[in-house]
């Protein structure tokens, strides 16, 4: 069941590739006919009031984390998350974002803040729970205060990249570098931060807010980076020699379609 802000589930390892397997997916939706303008075919796909989303941009990165045991699972992988360009809103799936919770079908990140999770219950049934921003307010750091932590902990260095474009999708974002010092263990963390083309307060605070949720890597620039951040690759090594982070491989035209149950 879902409960008001915190989700409990049992986890699953997904199997396979994550990008393979929501590609998969995306054959069985809804194609665009050829006869029907881009926009259009948005306008009648797009009608949150009914319950009724669609989403036509992927964002895929792949991750690694040596201090996992070989062979394990969660050492390394693929997520990724889907987009409506046009507002922001994200969905995380459950096979192309590679979370644990097995009860959850999926989340509807809102620009404006607040989720919609769509979950199945133990008897099969399919419900949406609604989770507004009020609900984690005391979450949430100003603006002010992530302005100051990014100022004083984010290193700039002269160094760019440029990530996501591939010979499908021309799209890409392009991160500047920044390095960041942990104080316990010394290690220095490369991080690139790209300007990002949708609103991030609610993405980032994702892992606080739906506990049970499981992400393969932790989302914690929620109270580090100003509204508008969005990190396209971090790579660390730990005092043992492991290496650890993430990268945006590609961004992809998609097609996803999420119907709220009646």
């Amino acid at each position: 069941m879902v409960a008001a802000l915190f989700l409990t589930g049992v986890g699953c390892s997904p199997k396979g590739s994550q990008q393979q397997q929501a590609l998969a997916n995306l054959e069985t939706t809804q194609k665009v006919p050829e006869n029907d303008a881009p926009d259009t075919y948005r306008e009648t796909n797009w009608q949150p009031e009914k319950g009724q989303y669609y989403f036509s941009e992927g964002y895929y990165f792949t991750y690694i984390k040596e201090i996992i045991a070989e062979g394990e699972f969660g050492r390394e992988g693929e997520f990724g998350f889907y987009l409506d360009p046009e507002t922001g809103t994200i969905l995380l799936e459950r096979y192309l974002t590679a979370y644990s919770d097995e009860m959850v079908d999926y989340v509807i990140v809102h620009p404006e803040g607040g989720y919609s999770v769509g979950s199945t219950d133990e008897f099969g049934e399919k419900m949406v729970t609604h989770i507004s921003p009020e609900a984690y307010s005391q979450l949430l750091s100003s603006q002010e205060e992530r302005n100051q932590f990014f100022e004083d902990d984010f290193q700039a260095e002269e160094e760019t990249l440029t990530l996501g474009a591939n010979k499908y999708y021309p799209k890409s974002l392009e991160g500047k570098k920044y390095t960041r010092t942990f104080l316990k263990g010394g290690e220095v963390v490369e991080v690139y931060v790209a300007d990002s083309p949708f609103p991030t307060t609610a993405f980032y605070l994702v892992n606080e807010v739906i506990t049970e949720l499981g992400l393969p890597i932790k989302w914690d620039y929620a109270h580090s980076l100003p509204e508008g951040k969005l990190v396209i690759k971090e790579a660390y090594t730990s005092s043992k020699g492991e290496k650890i982070g993430f990268e945006l491989t590609s961004i992809m035209a998609s097609e996803y379609h999420i119907q709220f149950p009646d």
